[in-house]
């Protein structure tokens, strides 16, 4: 639907170049916002084949193949040609991003540009696209963005078929908009991994009914449900810490205006392990209600778990559609699940071993592995439908009081084969004197196969609850295992397998400290990184 309006707008656009040759070249002086109109599916493309699903679009698990911006054909007659819309917004912008979307559009050749009935030397034209291509290449390079009017960050790494990104949607509602805010994807591997269920299912009695609802729902989305219920709508989140570097890039969201709780608010890191992997550690702070409950489903493909006893549970309700709950109540932190894929698509080579797995680190949460309901588009297009159950898993806190504070905290990591991480553990943080801080104040360590160490701190900077001690600008975080001291809100550190310091990564904050190491805060990301010595 948002892509409907700018298609019609790119038409009109070219057939007025057609009687005033500038036309174009005016516009984007008198809406200098135009010049990112038609980049915005641009940066929103996900390793050159799916796009983020926020609300009324696509199928689970599909991807997006094309550029959506613009409407292709190679026989327009006497219409104007999208090829040459494309090539006109490069001349004026010097983009050469257009450039690669007209000939990946055309299947990746120049033969038979522009298609259009008014070019006056399509030769030329070819030529010309040939060149920019032979110097730029067809890799659209990309860094993580923050669309923060549409309420869409996508965090980014890697190049080629190593690509990976990790997208999060924070608002909820409005025009065929789902109640999904805080809502959490992942397209790595070459597959989306953490697909919206997609468009409605309006074959299974239309616009109403339970099925039409649990893909509308918040809990039918990677996110968390307060109370059983769907967030407000409609309602915006809002960015409180953002940071983009080589090797880490972090989000934080604060969204307590989604159920009108004094706290909702989700913190998203992503870290290289190198060229080919990545892994995710995200922090989920709610206060507020009496019933926390997030949910995470993947692709198709089966689960299985580590570190839980499961037994039969009772189903989580509320006219959602899921079904075979197994819960272990007292599940204690570090216990993993881990999905096999099943690629039904054909979007990798069958023979590749492609896992996701999840690490949960809250404390005193029920873990309830269930089965979700879906169905979704055959091959053949709209209008065929198959119905299936995906596995599911949903962390649980309740209390009889209000307000119930919870502090969910996971580490995802796509592998193919084996994992690349060997440990995963909460650490503690402490002030100056001793005391320890509050769970919301977070700690991870991610040890990794090779020997390589991380250390990720999240520090709960907005505290509704006021609890002692408290995060602030002069306060101290103290992590003694690492000897880390930290006056900041996030910091990122790693080690080599020698326990040498490699690098730091310091986010709205004033200093890191480590031994004889310091690191001041110079931007509101820094990043160093150090020789061994």
């Amino acid at each position: 639907y948002c892509s409907g309006v700018i298609q019609s707008l790119a038409a009109f656009i070219e057939q007025f170049c057609r009687v005033e040759p500038d036309f174009l070249e005016k516009m984007l002086e008198r809406h200098p916002k135009l010049r990112q109109t038609y980049r915005f599916h641009i940066d929103t493309w996900c390793l050159q084949k799916f796009y983020p699903q926020a609300g009324d679009t696509g199928s689970f698990a599909r991807g997006g193949e094309r550029y959506v911006g613009t409407r292709f054909t190679k026989n327009p007659g006497l219409d104007t040609s999208m090829y040459s819309f494309l090539w006109n917004l490069y001349q004026k912008t010097g983009d050469v991003a257009y450039v690669q979307i007209l000939y990946l559009s055309n299947a990746s050749t120049t033969k038979g540009l522009p298609y259009d009935l008014f070019a006056e030397n399509p030769e030329q034209f070819q030529k010309d696209v040939q060149k920019v291509i032979d110097t730029e290449g067809t890799e659209i390079l990309l860094g993580s963005i923050n669309k923060q009017e549409w309420r869409l960050a996508i965090l980014r790494s890697g190049h080629g078929i190593n690509k990976r990104a990790a997208w999060i949607d924070y608002d909820s509602g409005g025009a065929h908009g789902h109640l999904d805010g805080m809502n959490l994807g992942l397209f790595a591997k070459g597959l989306d991994l953490m697909p919206d269920f997609g468009y409605p299912p309006v074959h299974c009695g239309g616009w109403s009914g339970p099925k039409f609802h649990w893909y509308v729902s918040t809990a039918g989305h990677n996110t968390v449900v307060v109370d059983g219920k769907d967030q407000q709508k409609p309602s915006v989140g809002e960015t409180t810490l953002w940071g983009a570097g080589k090797m880490v890039q972090v989000i934080r969201i604060s969204g307590k205006a989604l159920y009108e709780i004094p706290q909702y608010e989700r913190t998203v890191v992503m870290t290289d392990i190198s060229d080919v992997d990545a892994y995710i550690v995200e922090v989920f702070r709610v206060v507020g209600g009496r019933d926390h409950a997030k949910f995470m489903h993947s692709h198709f493909g089966e689960i299985s778990t580590k570190g839980l006893v499961l037994k039969p549970g009772e189903e989580y309700g509320y006219e959602t559609q899921m079904r075979n709950f197994m819960c272990d109540p007292k599940a204690a932190p570090g216990w993993q699940v881990d999905w096999k894929i099943e690629d039904r698509f054909g979007f990798i080579d069958q023979e590749q071993n492609i896992h996701l797995r999840y690490t949960d680190l809250t404390t005193q949460a029920e873990a309830h592995t269930a089965e979700a309901w879906i169905t979704f588009s055959n091959q053949d297009g709209l209008g065929s439908y198959t119905d299936t159950w995906i596995p599911r898993i949903m962390m649980r806190r309740q209390n009889n009081a209000e307000p119930l504070s919870s502090t969910f905290v996971g580490v995802i990591e796509p592998y193919e084969g084996t994992s690349a991480i060997a440990q995963i553990r909460r650490l503690k943080l402490e002030t100056m004197n001793g005391i320890t801080f509050p769970e919301a104040n977070v700690a991870v360590e991610i040890v990794l196969t090779d020997g390589r160490r991380d250390l990720i701190v999240m520090a709960d900077v907005e505290n509704p609850q006021g609890l002692q001690p408290a995060f602030s600008d002069t306060e101290v975080l103290v992590q003694p295992d690492w000897g880390l001291h930290l006056k900041g809100e996030f910091c990122w550190v790693r080690k080599r397998a020698d326990n040498s310091l490699e690098k730091i990564v310091l986010c709205n904050g004033k200093s890191a400290k480590i031994g004889d190491t310091v690191l001041e805060q110079h931007a509101p990301f820094t990043e160093a990184e150090y020789k061994r010595t």
